[in-house]
């Protein structure tokens, strides 16, 4: 068996940085860039909160710099290198990475037969069929 790797804690620490590309070489320019970046980072999470921009763009634009938007987009769309899915929270997550996250979605399938959708749709029946409180 290999010997085990032994890091300091400053040498865990710049390895953990340097692997969020927050430091060390930058990236490649332009989609190339952008594809380096996400392989890295593997789950891009969507927060709906924009004061400044959404947080997945502040993401990107923290270890690229200004980029062009419409990469995303064609990676997200056009290409289909992206999808979003709730990873650990709503996330854009690699395509490459569908086995990984489709055994989490057969664990959470949720059919029309089943009891868990009958439930929801009933409670959610039972709260929109009261009467309105004022």
């Amino acid at each position: 068996m290999a010997d085990d790797l032994v890091l300091s804690l400053p040498q865990a620490r710049r390895l953990a940085v340097r692997s969020q590309y927050l430091a060390g070489p930058e990236p490649a320019t332009g989609i190339d860039g952008m594809r380096q970046v996400l392989r890295g980072l593997r789950v891009l999470q969507i927060d709906p909160v924009n004061v400044v921009a959404r947080s997945h763009l502040l993401v990107l634009w923290s270890r690229l710099g200004g980029f062009d938007r419409d990469d995303l987009d064609t990676l997200r769309w056009r290409e289909r290198w992206l999808f979003e899915y709730w990873a650990h929270a709503a996330s854009i997550v690699l395509t490459e990475d569908y086995p990984i996250h489709r055994a989490m979605m057969r664990a959470y399938s949720v059919t029309v037969e089943s009891p868990q959708k009958r439930d929801w749709l009933i409670s959610r029946q039972r709260r929109t069929c009261r009467e309105p409180r004022w």
